[in-house]
């Protein structure tokens, strides 16, 4: 099933999720599942779940179309844009608008997905963190990591330019105390 899921991901169509999500009022994909369309994807998605298109809508609307999408969905859904938009479930959605760089390269959506999984799994213990501050971490994350990248490499960015400025990234916006640091070591 999650190898079929993965295939249905993989097609430019999001047919195979949306047919059983109308199926039922709520379609749970698993677990913890984050969908990270960016924002041509997530109209797509969109039109299939509800049948009509997102067309020149502002970013209140997009937001609340995010919300909706995930409560249908019943999962995460990280709408990946100028700003990133996430909403758990059909909870009220949060917005990453932090600086990143100028230049977007295409494969940004794998470090966030990365990302995303490490924090995901390092906050997991913890059943009190909101999914939806957890997406917004990634996303910050990814926006500092490129930003940074972009402040080296400039025009000549490329996605893979990212990941060497990952784990600083993470240290700047959540600094890990000495102490975490010797217990890792050992």
């Amino acid at each position: 099933m999650l190898t079929q899921f993965a295939l249905s991901l993989a097609k430019p169509s999001w047919h195979h999720l949306c047919a059983r999500a109308g199926s039922t009022p709520c379609m749970p994909l698993c677990a913890r599942c984050v969908l990270t369309p960016n924002g041509r994807e997530f109209s797509s998605l969109h039109e299939q779940l509800f049948g009509r298109p997102l067309r020149e809508i502002s970013d209140c609307q997009l937001a609340q179309a995010v919300a909706a999408v995930s409560g249908k969905m019943c999962c995460a859904v990280v709408c990946k844009g100028a700003a990133d938009i996430c909403s758990d479930q059909g909870a009220e959605p949060v917005i990453c608008d932090d600086v990143g760089s100028l230049k977007r390269p295409g494969g940004l959506g794998d470090f966030l997905a990365g990302t995303l999984a490490t924090l995901w799994l390092h906050h997991h213990r913890d059943a009190k963190v909101d999914p939806c501050l957890v997406c917004s971490a990634a996303c910050a994350v990814v926006r500092l990591a490129s930003l940074r990248a972009c402040e080296v490499k400039r025009r000549s960015l490329c996605a893979v330019d990212v990941a060497d400025f990952l784990a600083g990234a993470i240290e700047e916006l959540c600094p890990s105390s000495k102490s975490d640091r010797l217990q890792s070591a050992s």
